[in-house]
């Protein structure tokens, strides 16, 4: 049902988790994905200044109860919340959000807990014929290596994001270096470590948004020379280096049937996973310059600050999207999906859901 009523005033509720302590390597690097209060209050005044009323709700244990108390009044949620613990923790605000019947931005449940789990997401794209690296599981830095794997290999914790237990010693080059690096990533962030074949060639990132004709922003390359901590592979340390260059991640030479195969990719696996709204896809190049596609990120960051690493943003802003701008085509295209116009309250999509 769609009410065709002159629109009136939206109210967002912002559910984020709040970032307090510093990035980190180790048992100490939990807050790492959480967004800052530049992050917070960037997507807040995006919100505000397209005129609607945003309230602002921390994705801690109080969660459930402080969006109850205000599920009334809430019309949709605009969630960047990256959740508590647990391998499926950024699933938790969406799983919550269906149960109370209140729309929120985003990709759904499974998409959110899937794309964390670095081995079930390379399951599913191989299901759907997208390339990725050749991988290996290891619960133990004894299990027996694949003999299908060849070195330079990479190792990560397999339910991590943010570059989290990435350094400049996850690339190995032989079996010694690869059972110590994974025997530090299986003790240090008490899950698996996934092992998959280090590619060579270049490396993107893509952000879509959207849904029905998803957009393709413009493809970012990651220049690791550039990087003092690891030429190899993009780290937690990379991450937060400043960039106020903008042009420095543009492709150079970049032909247009690579660009082609890179959206391609892209686009699949936007599609293969169910991703919502906006999602940014992170992809390599192999030896034969075909692209591979490293991760998911279902919940890209959002930092409004032109010289921080967010290349979601950065990719809005080389599409002509400003911050602002770019906030807003999120949240509309939820609103689209869900079917619900500034006049419909939440709490009448969630009678209909219940009707259903």
């Amino acid at each position: 049902m769609k009410r065709e009523n002159a629109k009136k005033q939206l109210c967002v509720a912002l559910v984020f988790n709040l970032q307090r302590a510093h990035a980190t390597h180790g048992r100490n690097y939990l807050e790492t994905e959480y967004d800052s209060e530049d992050v917070i209050l960037g997507i807040k005044d995006a919100l505000e200044l397209s005129g609607h009323k945003v309230i602002l709700i921390e994705a801690n244990r109080n969660a459930v109860e402080n969006i109850k108390t205000n599920s009334k009044n809430i019309d949709i949620v605009f969630n960047i919340a990256e959740g508590l613990r647990g391998e499926a923790r950024e699933s938790h605000v969406p799983c919550m959000l269906e149960m109370l019947g209140i729309p929120y931005t985003g990709s759904g449940p499974i998409t959110m807990a899937i794309t964390l789990d670095k081995a079930r997401t390379k399951e599913i794209l191989l299901q759907h014929g997208v390339k990725t690296p050749e991988y290996q599981v290891f619960n133990s830095a004894n299990d027996r290596i694949r003999q299908d794997l060849r070195f330079p290999l990479i190792v990560k914790p397999i339910a991590e994001g943010s570059s989290i237990g990435i350094s400049a010693e996850s690339v190995v080059q032989n079996e010694t270096a690869l059972r110590q690096q994974a025997d530090s990533i299986i003790r240090t962030y008490r899950q698996p470590a996934l092992v998959e074949r280090f590619l060579t060639g270049r490396e993107f990132t893509v952000g879509i948004l959207g849904n029905e004709n998803p957009r393709i922003l413009p493809i970012i390359e990651i220049c690791l020379d550039k990087y003092e901590h690891s030429k190899l592979a993009f780290t937690l340390e990379n991450k937060f280096i400043v960039d106020k260059d903008e042009n420095s991640c543009v492709p150079k030479n970049l032909s247009l049937k690579l660009r082609n195969r890179i959206r391609e990719a892209a686009l699949q696996t936007y599609k293969a996973l169910n991703c919502r709204d906006f999602s940014r896809i992170d992809i390599r190049c192999d030896e034969n310059n075909i692209p591979n596609v490293l991760e998911v990120n279902p919940l890209p960051g959002l930092n409004p600050k032109i010289e921080y690493i967010s290349y979601f943003v950065k990719a809005a802003r080389l599409g002509g999207l400003g911050y602002n701008e770019m906030v807003n085509e999120v949240l509309n295209a939820a609103l689209k999906r869900h079917g619900i116009d500034a006049g419909m309250r939440a709490h009448e999509f969630a009678k209909e859901v219940q009707a259903e």
